[in-house]
Parts: C-alpha cells; structure tokens; sequence
C-alpha cells in the first residue's frame, strides 16, 4: 500500500485507540454537563499533535508523532459547612444543621 498524506482526520487511522480515547473523554464531557447543567464553565478537550524531527544523517529523515488527549471540567464544588474548632485541635460539625453548628435540637434540651 502506498504511503498516505497525513491529516488531521488521518489520526484515527493511525491508531484507533486515539479514536476511541477522543469518545471516551467526549462521553465523559457530556456526562458532566449533564450531571451539572447548572455549572456554567467550559468542559474542555485537548487534541496535542507534536511533531519532532529525526535527523540520523544531518538531515530530517523522518518525522516522529505523538498524540495527547486530555480533557478537563470544572473541579466540584460543595455548598460551605460550619465547623467549630475544639480545644483539642479538632473541629466540630453538627450532622443535624450542617449550616449551623452552635444550632441545638430540642432532644437536647433537658
């Protein structure tokens, strides 16, 4: 078979897990949007092709290819819990009022 000219639509071809990868992390984006549609930042995907010349004789006598996927969402978040420190070093919360934990229930009046 005669040699082909590279392109972008091209890489799959030369490996298709890349092809496969590049899915994955799609499916993963729009799982999270989907999961947090609320989240206004942008999901990311990264494509990296880096290209470096191999120059055994003092001349480019080929090209090497590497290929980087990566994507990246925006990190979760919680809401924000209060916590009393403790003489011990510790810090407390409250299970029953997450919100608030100087707030006391009525089981334990007495």
């Amino acid at each position: 078979m005669a040699n082909e000219e590279f392109s972008l639509k091209k890489v799959g071809e030369l490996d298709p897990r890349l092809d496969a990868q590049v899915a994955l992390e799609l499916r993963r984006i729009v799982q999270d949007m989907q999961d947090r549609p609320g989240v206004d930042a942008a999901r990311k995907l990264t494509i990296e092709l880096a290209f470096k010349p191999e120059a055994a004789t003092g001349s480019m006598d080929s090209v090497s290819l590497r290929c980087k996927i990566k994507s990246s969402m925006p990190p979760v978040e919680s809401r924000s819990y209060s916590l009393e420190p403790h003489g011990s070093g510790a810090l407390l919360f409250n299970p029953a009022s997450p919100d608030n934990v100087r707030q006391r229930t009525l089981d334990e009046v007495q």
